[in-house]
């Protein structure tokens, strides 16, 4: 049910983005980066680390998200094939 939830996080984080709300944006990406290490999902916390840290530096943009993007869909992908 969880990975059910990742395209609307994927939208939020992009929300925060374009809306310049770093503080919001640093939380979720946390929440994120400790849910899908929990749940085995290492790829889509390995990303979202690597966004928080990004994020840290001043360096985030959209563009950054499509790494996330693309672990969430192949993690998708992989749920339907079970």
């Amino acid at each position: 049910e969880y990975l059910k939830t990742l395209p609307n996080v994927l939208s939020l984080l992009k929300k925060l983005i374009n809306d310049g709300e770093i503080t919001k944006l640093g939380h979720e990406l946390h929440k994120l980066k400790g849910t899908s290490a929990c749940l085995g999902l290492s790829n889509i916390s390995s990303c979202a680390a690597h966004l928080n840290v990004k994020l840290k530096n001043r360096m985030i943009t959209l563009d950054e998200i499509n790494e996330l993007s693309t672990a969430i869909t192949d993690a998708l992908l992989a749920e339907n094939e079970k």
